[in-house]
C-alpha cells in the first residue's frame, strides 16, 4: 500500500464532527485526514464511525474519499479492551463485501489488500468466501491479489485449505506474474506442494521469468540440471549457479580434481555472463567464483584470460573486482597473454569522458599491480604510460607515476630517465613528492648532476609557484641530499657545490620555520659538518642570526649535565610525527626501546607569532606501562623549540600503543592567555611485541622438557596460496619471531621448526611451526609462554606477516 502523507493542523472533536457532516466533499476529506492521523495517535474516534460510513455512503463516487476511508479502515482499532470486535467493525465488513464484487478490478485489489491486512478473526470469516470467490477473477491484478492476501490470512490464522487452494491455481493460471506471486505464497506457507508443484510441471512448458524465480528459491539439483540445457541464458546463469554452489557445499565429499560437472558449470557461466546484455550478472558471478577459489573447491588454472574478459568500462569498481581475481588466479605462464589484453583494453580507451578517464586510471594501477607481483614487464607498457605523464588528469597523471614505481625495480635506469624528464609536467604536489620519491629511490650515480640540474631549472622557473611551497621544498631538500650523499665519492665536489647552491636558493622562499630548518640541516651535512640540532626554548630555531657564544677561559664553567637519551640518538628505532605540519605546536616523538623501557624523546616547535603558556602533555598508555615521567607544564617563546623527554617503563612483552594530546593557551586579541586554550590529539605511539624479543638458546632436548611447563598456549592456522616453499615460509615465521631455532624436521612436502626466544624481563616463548603445501599452503604455529598476553600478541603478528605474503 502506498504511504499517505497528511499535513494538517490539528482539530477539536467538535470541528472534526462538523468538518465531516458538511455536505462539501473538501470538508470531509478533511476531516476524515484528522480522525486517520488521532487514530494513528491512538485517539478513538469510534462515535464518529456512522458519521463517517454516512459521507462516504453518500459520495460513493468520489475517489478521494474512497481511498481516505480504506486508510480509515486500516488504522481504526476494531478489538475492544477485552478482545472483542467492536458492533461498529461489522459496518466495514458490508462495504469491504460490496467492494470485493465491485466491477472496477482496481478498487477490487484494494480491498482484498485491505483484507490481508485485518487483526480480527472475524472480520476475515465474515470476508473469507467473496475473497475465495476472486481466485478465479478474469483480472491478473486482482488474481495476484488474492494471493498475497491468501498468504497473509493463512500465516495469522492457519485455515488449512489455503495451501490446496493455491495449489490448484496452478493448473489455471497463465499470466507470469501472478504465477510468479502464486509461486511465492506458496513456497512460504507450505514448501512441500511447491516443490510437489515443480516435480510435476514440464520445465520446458514454464515461463523463463517463472523459471528464474523458482531457481532462486529451489535449490535442487536434478531440477537444476534440467534448467541448465533450456535455450534461455538467464535461466541457464541461475542453474549453473546453484549447482556450483551446491558442488561448493558437498566438496569435501567429492573428488574435485576428476569433477567435469564443475567445471562445465563455470564455463557455462562465462560463456554467458560474456554477452554485455547480461553484464549485470558478472557481479554475482564473480563472487561465487572468489568464495569457491578461497575455499579451495576449484583452482581456476588457465582461466585468468578469460576472467578479464568481464571487465567493463562502464563499471569500474567490477573491474577493479575483475582484475584482483585475474591476477590472484594466474600463472606465470599467463603473464604475457594477461599483459597483453590489458594493454589492448588499455589502448583502446581513447575518448576519456568522465567515466572512461576512471578506468583506464584503473588500469593503470592494475598493471602497476600486476608488474608487482610477477616481478615482470613489457616494453610496450612502459611506452604506453610515458604519455599518461603529461595528462591534464591528475588521477591519470598519479597512476601513471604508481606504474613507473613497480617498474622501476626492473628497469631502474630507464625509470629515471622518464621521471626526470617528466618533472616538469607535474603541476601537482602530491605527484610531485611522489616522483621525487621514485628519483630517491632509484636514481644512480649516473643521473645525479641531471637531477641537479633539473632541480635547478624548476627552482628558477616563477611560472611553477606550487614547487616553491614548503612541503615541496622540504621533500626536494631531503630526497636530493639523500641522493648526492649516497653517490657523493662517485659524483665529485663540483656536484655536491651545485647541489648545496641549489639548497641556498630553495632556503630564500618564503618558508615555514621547520622546511628552514630541513633545508639548513641538509645543507650542513652536504659540506660535511653534523645535521643542526633544535635551538633551546629561548632561542630562534637553526641558530639564524644569533652570534657565537662568549668565552670567558678565566672563569671556571661547570659542565653540563649531558641529557641520557641523547647519548644514544643514533639508535632510536622510530620517529613518529605526532602533530600536523599546520597545527600551532608541531610535535614529532624519537622513540627507542632500552631493555625494560620506552625512550620517548618529543621535539615540540611553536610555529606561532605568540608565547604558548601551560604547555602540557597527556599520555594513554596500554597495561603493560607505566610512566616514570613527572609531566609538568612549560611554556614557550614564539618559533621557538624545546625537547620533552617521557620514560615508560615496561612490565610485559606485548602489543602496546601509547596514545595523548598536548594542551596550551594562547592570547586573543587583547592579549589574554587564559582566555583560549587549544587542545591538539597526538598521533598513535605504535610498539609490537617483536621490539620485546630476542633469541634464546636451547638445545632440543631442553625444549621437550620445558614444552609442557608453559601453561598458556594458543595456536593460529591459516590455510592461503603463496608461491613461496614450505622451507621458506617456514624460516620467515622463525625470522620474524626474532627467535633461535632449535631444530628442523623435512620431509617432501612438510617443513617443521621449533623455535625459542625470551622478552627482556626473561619470559621464555616457545614456538612450533608447521608448514605444509599441497594445492594450497596448510600453515600452523603453535606458541607457548607463561604470559597469555604474549602469545596472542606473537600470534597476531605472525597473522600480519603471513597475510602479507598472501597478499
Amino acid at each position: 500500500m502506498a504511504t499517505l502523507y497528511i499535513d494538517v493542523p490539528t482539530r477539536t472533536k467538535q470541528e472534526i464532527l462538523r468538518c465531516v457532516e458538511s455536505r462539501d466533499e473538501q470538508n470531509i476529506c478533511t476531516g476524515i485526514e484528522q480522525v486517520i492521523v488521532q487514530q494513528i495517535d491512538g485517539t478513538s474516534y469510534v462515535d464518529v464511525t456512522h458519521s463517517i460510513v454516512r459521507a462516504v455512503s453518500l459520495n460513493a463516487k468520489s475517489k478521494a474519499l474512497k481511498k481516505l476511508f480504506f486508510y480509515f479502515i486500516e488504522t481504526f482499532p476494531k478489538l475492544d479492551a477485552d478482545g472483542n470486535l467492536v458492533q461498529e467493525a461489522l459496518v466495514f465488513c458490508n462495504f469491504l463485501r460490496q467492494q470485493l464484487e465491485h466491477p472496477n478490478e482496481f478498487v477490487r485489489g484494494r480491498a482484498i489488500g485491505l483484507l490481508a491486512k485485518l487483526d480480527s478473526l472475524e472480520m476475515v470469516e465474515l470476508l473469507y468466501k467473496p475473497l475465495k470467490d476472486n481466485l478465479y477473477h478474469f483480472s491478473s491484478y486482482v488474481r495476484r491479489n488474492v494471493y498475497a492476501a491468501l498468504g497473509a490470512v493463512y500465516t495469522q490464522y492457519r485455515f488449512e485449505e489455503i495451501p490446496h487452494l493455491l495449489y490448484e491455481c496452478f493448473s489455471n493460471e497463465t499470466d507470469t506474474p501472478s504465477q510468479l506471486q502464486l509461486f511465492s505464497t506458496l513456497h512460504t506457507i507450505n514448501t512441500d506442494l511447491a516443490e510437489r508443484y515443480l516435480r510435476n510441471c514440464d520445465v520446458q512448458e514454464m515461463s523463463p521469468e517463472l523459471l528464474q524465480h523458482v531457481l532462486f528459491f529451489f535449490r535442487d539439483d536434478d531440477f537444476s540440471r534440467h534448467c541448465v540445457l533450456l535455450s534461455d541464458r538467464a535461466v541457464r546463469f541461475q542453474a549453473a549457479m546453484n549447482l556450483v554452489e551446491s558442488f561448493a557445499v558437498s566438496a569435501p565429499q567429492r573428488d574435485v580434481s576428476d569433477n567435469a560437472a564443475l567445471r562445465n558449470n563455470i564455463d557455462t557461466i562465462l560463456e554467458i555472463i560474456k554477452d554485455d546484455e547480461l553484464a549485470g550478472l558478472r557481479r554475482p558471478a564473480l563472487q561465487l567464483f572468489r568464495e569457491i577459489y578461497q575455499r579451495g573447491v576449484f583452482s581456476f588454472k588457465d582461466y585468468a584470460v578469460e576472467i578479464l574478459g568481464l571487465c567493463d568500462e562502464s563499471d569500474c569498481e567490477l573491474s577493479r573486482d575483475v582484475f584482483s581475481f585475474a591476477f590472484e588466479v594466474s600463472e606465470p605462464h599467463e603473464f604475457i597473454q594477461v599483459s597483453d589484453l590489458l594493454l589492448g583494453v588499455f589502448r583502446r580507451t581513447v575518448s576519456l569522458n568522465e567515466r572512461k578517464l576512471q578506468y583506464k586510471t584503473m588500469l593503470l594501477i592494475s598493471m602497476a599491480d600486476l608488474v608487482e607481483m610477477y616481478g615482470m614487464y613489457e616494453d610496450a607498457m612502459l611506452d604506453e604510460t610515458v604519455p599518461c605523464l603529461a595528462d591534464s588528469s591528475p588521477e591519470l597523471q598519479f597512476a601513471a607515476f604508481q606504474f613507473l614505481s613497480a617498474v622501476s625495480r626492473l628497469a631502474r635506469e630507464r625509470v629515471v630517465h622518464i621521471v626526470l624528464r617528466s618533472l616538469r609536467q607535474i603541476k601537482f604536489g602530491k605527484i610531485f613528492r611522489y616522483a621525487l620519491n621514485i628519483l630517491r629511490r632509484s636514481a644512480g650515480p649516473a643521473y645525479v648532476c641531471e637531477l641537479v640540474a633539473e632541480l635547478e631549472m624548476l627552482a628558477a622557473d616563477t611560472a611553477l609557484s606550487y614547487r616553491v611551497e614548503s612541503s615541496n621544498i622540504m621533500y626536494m631538500a631531503i630526497v636530493l641530499t639523500e641522493v648526492v650523499l649516497e653517490n657523493k665519492d662517485a659524483v665529485g665536489h663540483s656536484v655536491v657545490e651545485r647541489a648545496v647552491a641549489l639548497l641556498l636558493a630553495l632556503s630564500t622562499h618564503d618558508i615555514d620555520l621547520c622546511t628552514k630548518s630541513t633545508v639548513n640541516s641538509c645543507i650542513r651535512l652536504l659540506i660535511g659538518g653534523e645535521p643542526i640540532r633544535a635551538a633551546s626554548d629561548d632561542t630562534i630555531l637553526c641558530g639564524d642570526n644569533v652570534l657565537s657564544p662568549l668565552v670567558f677561559s678565566l672563569i671556571p664553567v661547570k659542565k653540563a649535565a649531558a641529557f641520557p637519551i641523547s647519548a644514544k640518538r643514533e639508535d632510536r628505532v622510530d620517529v613518529v610525527q605526532l602533530t600536523s605540519l599546520s597545527d600551532p605546536l608541531y610535535c614529532e616523538a624519537n622513540v627507542q626501546i632500552m631493555n625494560s623501557e620506552v625512550l620517548v624523546d618529543v621535539l615540540c616547535i611553536n610555529q606561532t607569532e605568540f608565547d604558548l603558556h601551560n604547555v602540557l602533555f597527556d599520555f594513554t598508555f596500554s597495561s603493560n606501562l607505566a610512566i616514570k615521567t613527572l609531566i609538568s607544564p612549560f611554556q614557550m617563546s614564539p618559533h621557538a623549540a624545546r625537547e620533552q623527554q617521557f620514560v615508560f617503563r615496561i612490565s610485559e612483552a606485548m602489543n602496546s600503543f601509547v596514545l595523548g594530546r598536548v594542551t596550551f593557551s594562547y592570547p586573543d586579541e587583547r592579549k589574554r592567555f587564559n582566555a583560549t586554550e587549544m587542545h591538539t590529539n597526538l598521533g598513535e605511539i605504535k610498539l609490537s611485541v617483536l621490539d620485546f624479543l630476542r633469541p634464546q638458546r636451547m638445545s632440543a632436548e631442553h625444549f621437550r622438557r620445558e614444552w609442557p611447563k608453559l601453561e598458556w598456549e594458543n595456536v593460529y592456522s591459516l590455510k592461503f596460496h603463496v608461491r613461496e616453499s614450505s622451507a621458506d615460509i617456514a624460516r620467515i615465521a622463525a625470522q620474524k619471531m626474532n627467535s633461535f631455532v632449535v631444530n628442523v624436521e623435512t620431509g617432501d612436502d612438510f617443513h617443521i621448526v621449533n623455535v625459542s626466544c625470551v622478552t627482556e624481563q626473561g619470559t621464555v616463548i616457545l614456538g612450533n611451526v608447521c608448514v605444509r603445501k599441497a594445492e594450497a599452503v596448510h600453515f600452523e604455529a603453535r606458541i607457548r609462554s607463561r604470559s597469555e598476553d604474549i602469545v596472542k600478541s606473537l600470534s597476531a603478528v605472525l597473522g600480519e606477516t603471513l597475510r602479507g605474503l598472501k597478499d
